[in-house]
């Protein structure tokens, strides 16, 4: 991924347990459907064969710096596992001032992502795009929601 291109980014296993599949199929359907500039970067160990597209880009494990260079430069975090719960790289991604969209389905995730308004929550298709195309269309809101993230890890984590 350029510095140049916008992205959103997933960072973790790429395995089915983390419904990535379903984020690269959710991802595949909003570029069908809309003439964007945006790519998805997965950012981990590829563990289960994932559908195919020029605009995702399967990078293999990050070092720290890097991944962090890849979160803070991304539109949004994803977070897409149903059984996640809050997690280190979530953390990441607010501390360095991002939002995220989250698996809506974790009522974890979904508790985190309402408490902190630094996420937005999706269980489906029609919500991961609204939340996709809500954060290209204002960069203020995705900014602020980032800020908030950011307060909401600094007031609980040290």
């Amino acid at each position: 991924v350029c510095s140049s291109d916008l992205y959103l980014v997933y960072v973790g296993r790429l395995d089915p347990m983390k419904r990535v599949k379903q984020l690269c199929e959710f991802f595949i359907a909003l570029k069908s459907l809309f003439d964007i500039p945006l790519k998805l970067a997965l950012a981990g160990e590829e563990l289960v064969q994932l559908p195919k597209h020029d605009d995702i880009i399967i990078t293999g494990f990050l070092d720290e710096p890097v991944k962090h260079a890849a979160i803070a430069g991304s539109v949004a975090l994803v977070q897409s596992s149903f059984f996640e719960s809050f997690s280190i790289v979530l953390c990441e991604a607010w501390v360095q001032r991002r939002p995220a969209l989250v698996q809506g389905a974790s009522t974890v995730l979904r508790g985190q992502a309402m408490r902190s308004s630094g996420a937005i929550p999706y269980e489906g298709y029609a919500e991961f795009e609204q939340a996709v195309m809500m954060l290209l269309e204002d960069g203020d809101l995705a900014d602020e929601m980032g800020r908030n993230g950011r307060s909401y890890v600094e007031s609980r984590y040290r």
